[in-house]
């Protein structure tokens, strides 16, 4: 358990159950959170294209699901 939702969940235990989320809050929190992951995916894909060395830590063997023969 992170500490957003350790926190969360604390919040949900000092209000009796009833949590209420200003609807401007959640708006806010989407556009925050659309904006963030464009910025990352983009400046990521520049990075990729562009200084493909700087990315070392991508190795497909450690992200493979199926675990199955190494390529």
């Amino acid at each position: 358990m992170n500490l957003n939702s350790a926190g969360l969940l604390l919040e949900i235990v000092l209000a009796n159950g009833e949590l209420i989320i200003p609807a401007g809050f959640m708006l806010a929190a989407a556009l925050l959170v659309a904006g963030e992951a464009l910025f990352t995916g983009v400046f990521t894909i520049l990075i990729t294209v562009y200084r493909p060395t700087w990315i070392t830590t991508f190795d497909v063997r450690r992200y493979r699901l199926d675990r199955g023969p190494r390529v």
